[in-house]
């Protein structure tokens, strides 16, 4: 009997378990690294009229320190719109970057003209750091602008910021024309081919021609 009283106490004494091995909790913490600055640059291969046209906008607003466009079609690249009308009617969207930038269009010798037969200019290029345009190896054929003040200077290009014409340029049949007076007399115009305005700056380096 007391074997059966031992086996009872045998089954139901206390065991003293081992606790289980807690996790070490680890204390992570999570850090940034600063990175160095570095200049972003953009290339971008316009085939079409519309292509440029875009490309032109993501160079405004990509936040690059320099875009470069190729013109990659086979030309020649026709407007048939005004664009905008910021200091008179430009064909294609005003050169001004969200940051210190320089767009570089390099045409690879085709042609940009004004296909509308409507009063408009190529490029017009804003005041400031990201108001920067390097031509090179382009033909602009055909720019028109006409009326009073702005909106009848630069035929091809009205310059605000900084322009450089890097070789290989040629401007053909941009007009620039005073048009209407209550006197009779037309109003004053300038610059057929290009127009800067005081405080701009304008550099030609290399070949080019303008007629």
């Amino acid at each position: 009997m007391w074997l059966d009283e031992l086996r009872l106490w045998i089954r139901n004494y206390p065991r003293n378990v081992k606790p289980a091995a807690r996790r070490r909790k680890m204390n992570r913490r999570l850090y940034v690294e600063a990175l160095e600055n570095r200049l972003c640059l953009s290339a971008f291969n316009a085939a079409t009229t519309a292509a440029l046209i875009a490309d032109i906008h993501s160079a405004n607003t990509n936040g690059a320190a320099a875009n470069t466009i190729n013109l990659t079609g086979s030309g020649p690249y026709s407007l048939t719109a005004v664009n905008n009308n910021t200091n008179g009617p430009n064909g294609l969207p005003v050169i001004g970057s969200t940051v210190a930038s320089t767009l570089t269009i390099n045409g690879n010798g085709d042609i940009i003209e004004n296909g509308s037969g409507l009063a408009m200019r190529f490029f017009e290029i804003a005041p400031g750091s990201g108001g920067s345009l390097v031509l090179k190896n382009i033909e602009l054929q055909g720019g028109l602008v006409a009326g009073s003040g702005t909106s009848a200077e630069g035929g091809a290009i009205f310059n605000n910021g900084t322009l450089n014409v890097d070789g290989g340029v040629q401007l053909f049949e941009n007009k620039a024309m005073g048009t209407g007076s209550s006197v009779g007399y037309g109003n004053s115009a300038a610059g057929g081919g290009i127009y800067s305005t005081a405080g701009s700056t304008l550099k030609f380096n290399g070949n080019n021609l303008i007629e």
